[in-house]
């Protein structure tokens, strides 16, 4: 690439590589009934090269309800940081349940959004209902 000359700290082009563990994404499943599933994703990363004032979280418990085993239905119970973009798909088709997409990507979004932590604009909080699938 351009951009990688291989001279670490230069400013100058490539600084440094690293990557964000996953030690903090974690999933559960439930069985709420015999036609009815969730499964919950948590986790949350920031940059390892930066301050981490500025990491994302999530928790997202999606529900398959199979009562109608010919429409079944999805519901996602949401709360996630207001950046990145977030999406859940469910079924053989990938059918999208839940869908996030932020209003901006400007800096003073960003700022506002992730390391200031404005509550109002943090945490996206919701519950989508049952969406059908297939």
């Amino acid at each position: 690439m351009l951009d990688e000359d291989g001279i670490a700290s230069d400013c100058h082009l490539w600084n440094q590589t690293s990557q964000a563990p996953y030690s903090n994404f974690t999933y559960s499943a439930a069985s709420i009934s015999t036609v009815a599933g969730s499964i919950k994703f948590k986790g949350s990363a920031s940059n390892p090269l930066e301050t981490s004032l500025a990491a994302i979280s999530w928790t997202m418990t999606t529900t398959i309800n199979i009562t109608n085993p010919s429409v079944p239905t999805a519901d996602v119970n949401y709360n996630h940081t207001c950046y990145p973009a977030h999406q859940v798909k469910v079924g053989p088709k990938n059918t999208v349940v839940y869908s996030y997409t932020p209003p901006s990507s400007s800096l003073t979004y960003l700022t506002a959004c992730l390391a200031i932590g404005v509550s109002s604009l943090t945490n996206i909080t919701g519950e989508t209902g049952w969406v059908p699938f297939n």
